[in-house]
């Protein structure tokens, strides 16, 4: 059974640094459940489909991306915003 996202989970491993540890499989399952490519899913959030590709294996994400995808997972932020943004 794959790791789900939970609220606190973009946030508890930020310590000092510029980047957040996040489980890579969540991040690739969270996109499929969406049933989007790569380049749809990640583009929402400032990504070029490359970067979201080694998000998904494992790079750390930047804390700011981390942040604003812990958001958008609890509801806070919508794909129309997100959508509004990236366009």
């Amino acid at each position: 059974m794959s790791e789900k996202i939970s609220k606190s989970q973009p946030y508890e491993k930020f310590s000092n640094s510029s980047t957040a540890e996040v489980n890579p499989q969540v991040l690739r399952d969270l996109r499929l459940s969406k049933g989007e490519t790569q380049e749809k899913f990640w583009r929402r959030f400032g990504v070029s489909q490359a970067t979201g590709s080694r998000y998904e294996l494992g790079v750390f994400l930047p804390k700011s991306l981390a942040i604003l995808m812990g958001l958008y997972v609890d509801g806070r932020i919508t794909d129309e915003l997100l959508d509004s943004y990236a366009a």
